[in-house]
Parts: C-alpha cells; structure tokens; sequence
C-alpha cells in the first residue's frame, strides 16, 4: 500500500513537469520466478538536451535484477557535439575487424536496466568525425572516422577492455585503421587491418553495395578476412565478456582465413531485415539476424537471432549459446498499448566462465501502457 501510495505522489509531480507520461502494469516470469510490476515512464526535453526516465516498483519482493530508477536515455546533439546516454544496438567500428555488431541489450533480460546503457559522444571537425563509446563492461572505444583524402574515406581505431574480459589473452586492447575507395555512388571498395596488444593481427578487404531506391533499399557488404594465431575477427563485439573466444584452440603459428558477409534491407518503412554471417577456416561459422516487421501503424514485430558459438573458437559450443529475443506491440485506441517481450539469453555463477555455469535462460515480460 505505500508503494502504491507513493507511485501515486511521484505521478502526480510527475504529470506537472514531463512531455509525456506512461504508466505501465506488467508481468515478469521465468524459469525461478513470477512477479507484477508496475512502471511509470517520463520523457523530458529542453532546446538542448532531452532524456527519459523508467521508475519501477517490484510488486513481489523478490530479487530478480528489476531497477528502481533507470535512466533509459540522455541525449545532447547540436549538429557538432552529440552526446548520448542508452542501450547501444548494431554499433560497428569501421568494417568489423575489431567490433561487429555492438548491442548492449542482447545478453540482458527483457525488461531495461542501467547496464543495458553505454555512453556514445562525437565531435565533428568538419574534416572529420571524432566519436568514443563506453559500456558498463568496461569496453572503451575512439575512433577517427570520415577523412576524407584523394576521394578516399580512411580511419582509425582504438579498442581497450579494462577489466581483461579475455580468459585466454587476445590482449586488454587493439588499433585498426580502415580505408574505403568509392567507384560510384552504389559501389565501393574497402580494407582494414588491426593489431591487439598480446601481438595478433588481421585484416580483410572487400566490396560494398548500397542501393537506395524511394520504397526500398539494400546494403551487402562481402570481405574476405586473414589473421594469424592470436587473432579472431570481430573479437570486440556483442556477448564476448561472457562468453570469450579461446584463443588457445587456434593452432599456433597457422595462418586463417575466413567470410564476412552482411545484408540490410527494407521495404516502405514496413519491413525491416538484417542478416550477418561470419565464416573461418578450420572454426565454422556464425549467424545472426534481426526483424521488424509494421504492417500496419498499431502493429509492431521485432526479434533477433544472435549466434555466440563457432566450432573450436568460443568457449561454449552448440544451439544453447544462441541469443534469441523478440516483441510484439500492439498499440489500442486513447493511449492505451500493450507488448509482450520475450529474451532468451545466458547466466553465469562463475567468473570462469566455463561450460558447466553457462546456461540459456528465459524471461518473459508483459506490460500494458496507459500513456498521457
């Protein structure tokens, strides 16, 4: 009851001060737990800066990683300086040598919480774009990027993980640098290299093809990619502080070559579709996919396919590594909405991280919106 009671008291404070306001009854469950929820939603702006606040009361009592406070986003972007505070999806530093498909949100639960968020910042010079990245996990990330010289666009790199996520040294950071020869407006040609801090180095060229018609469009990008034994492709990208490549599994001394091959495409704002596929010589291959689907303004259908295992790279092996999630919303008439999120993802009782403690893991959230 003074839950409740107090919901009611910040609402109201609330509904003075917000551009909008949501309030959202939900119901959380999962293969240990079953538990209400109730959330209240405001979104606040001004000239410069804009953010959005979750508040959640957890109806049960029980602990299941639900936040009080979250904040969901902050934003400041002037044209020059963009700062912004939020869970980062589909992040790539140049070409995907060193980070392919950064996504803060794959291994979390269904609901949103703080660690979701990472901090994004640019400053554009005008002859070129400085931007950095930060996650809870202790990735940090800058990049030079849109340099443009002799009609050739070029960058460069940094990635450094702090806490040493890897288990089996691929080193705590790496450098790339990155160059893209357009031919015409649809057609260019692109290379990068990179080198990590325990001596690994790889590289991959490519073609790129980006077609953009008024009611569709289509990006494919195609690169062949070789890097010696202590080097993985992508290394830095989403799920590898849970589950690290083992560099050990590569034969020392060998060289390896491999596939990237990414392809986007959509439709009049109806259909959204991504699919990406890595593929190394002597460590099988990886898949991963993404969906939304609008058919109609009220109806929204969203989901993802994150594939974490190859052959002899990655620590866990076989279908219970996949990262798999999906929503379906629905909005009614007067404000009203309703969404049901599902997410499969992986839990660890072991810093270790081996085989025996990782296991796939399935929550469930519904919720019903009432917007103001």
């Amino acid at each position: 009851m003074k839950r409740l009671l107090l919901f009611i008291f910040i609402i109201m404070i609330m509904t003075d001060i917000a551009e909008a306001i949501s309030i959202e009854p939900g119901y959380f469950s999962d293969p240990k737990m079953n538990s209400g929820t109730l959330s209240l939603n405001g979104d606040f702006a001004s000239p410069d800066i804009s953010y959005g606040i979750i508040l959640n009361a957890n109806m049960s009592n029980q602990n299941y990683g639900l936040e009080s406070a979250v904040m969901k986003y902050v934003e400041y972007d002037d044209g020059t300086l963009g700062v912004r505070y939020a869970p980062i999806e589909g992040m790539d530093f140049g070409y995907g040598i060193l980070l392919n498909d950064l996504s803060t949100t794959y291994y979390q639960p269904a609901f949103l919480t703080n660690e979701q968020c990472g901090l994004r910042v640019y400053y554009d010079f005008g002859d070129f774009v400085l931007e950095g990245v930060g996650t809870y996990s202790h990735l940090y990330g800058i990049r030079l990027k849109d340099f443009n010289f002799l009609n050739m666009n070029f960058g460069i790199e940094c990635l450094s993980d702090v806490n040493m996520g890897s288990v089996e040294g691929f080193g705590s950071s790496a450098t790339g640098a990155y160059v893209e020869l357009p031919l015409t407006d649809e057609f260019s040609l692109f290379a990068e290299g990179a080198s990590a801090s325990n001596g690994g180095e790889g590289n991959l060229a490519g073609i790129s093809l980006d077609y953009d018609l008024i009611f569709a469009y289509s990006k494919i990008k195609v690169a062949a990619a070789s890097f010696n034994d202590r080097f993985i492709p992508g290394y830095f990208t989403s799920g590898y502080d849970l589950d690290p490549v083992d560099i050990s599994s590569l034969e020392s001394g060998s060289r390896r070559y491999g596939s990237i091959t990414s392809f986007d495409t959509g439709i009049m704002g109806w259909i959204a579709l991504n699919y990406m596929n890595e593929s190394y010589t002597d460590g099988g291959s990886a898949n991963s996919g993404s969906f939304l689907i609008t058919p109609f303004d009220r109806l929204s259908i969203s989901g993802f396919v994150k594939e974490l295992s190859f052959q002899d790279y990655r620590l866990i092996k076989g279908k219970d590594s996949n990262l798999v999630g999906g929503t379906i919303e629905y909005k009614m008439m007067n404000g009203i909405y309703t969404s049901l999120n599902y997410k499969k993802s992986l839990v660890t009782e072991d810093l270790n991280l081996t085989d025996e403690v990782l296991k796939p893991f399935e929550t469930y959230y519904f919720k019903i919106g009432f917007n103001y």
